[in-house]
């Protein structure tokens, strides 16, 4: 555990200001995504965390082709 397979160029790693930016929102949220598993994250040290370029691009490509989620309109809210 904790091998990596292919070495990872610094230029392939990003942080969370980086990707805050790629996704144009806080970086907040992109931390609690990453609590969430919505991105994996690589540790870099036991404060420092990175994220892998590829992941975020294939995270950015999968949330594009989801199609928006809308709330269904409540019919009681309707009649008054």
């Amino acid at each position: 555990m904790g091998r990596y397979t292919a070495r990872m160029d610094i230029d392939d790693l990003l942080t969370v200001e980086e990707v805050a930016a790629r996704f144009r929102l806080s970086k907040a949220t992109i931390r609690r995504w990453t609590r969430e598993g919505k991105l994996p994250v690589h540790r870099m040290s036991t404060q420092t965390i990175r994220y892998l370029r590829a992941d975020v691009e294939r995270v950015i490509k999968e949330s594009k082709a989801k199609p928006p989620t809308t709330a269904p309109r409540s019919s009681t809210s309707a009649s008054r």
